[in-house]
């Protein structure tokens, strides 16, 4: 019963707030193609030809996932908050129904970990093959 009341509101949840899920998808990609661009096999060959060039590019992968980081920090953030603000009335339905803070606890928690396991579900895939598809153009290219 518990884990139905989870998924429904885990499904409903991503339903309603399909540009935080969407958002998060895509920094999970971005995740990934930032921190696999320094192993990629083309970047590699570029940085035996132009050591200076792509070392300066390299400095600033750091940055770009500081830059990344906040930004998914905050859309975290604010759409917990909002989350949190739409569903109050739902809270208190459930307080007064018996349910314990701790457990309403854990059921947020385990909707907000079902949401986030099928996004790195979704957006590892993704992310594989944009980064092999961007390695392949730039392979191209050069």
């Amino acid at each position: 019963m518990f884990s139905n009341l989870i998924l429904r509101n885990s499904r409903r949840s991503r339903k309603e707030n399909g540009l935080f899920f969407s958002s998060l998808v895509i920094s999970i990609v971005a995740f990934y193609m930032i921190l696999s661009i320094s192993t990629q096999d083309v970047m590699i060959f570029l940085q035996k030809m132009e050591s200076d060039a792509v070392n300066r590019l390299l400095l600033l992968i750091p940055v770009f996932y500081g830059m990344t980081l906040g930004i998914l920090f905050f859309l975290i953030y604010f759409a917990c908050k909002y989350q949190f603000e739409r569903r109050r009335h739902e809270f208190g339905v459930y307080l007064m129904l018996g349910m314990r803070r701790n457990k309403l606890f854990g059921m947020l928690l385990a909707e907000d970990c079902l949401t986030s396991i099928l996004a790195m579900l979704i957006g590892l895939p993704v992310a594989v093959v944009l980064s092999e598809i961007v390695s392949l153009v730039i392979a191209k290219l050069v």
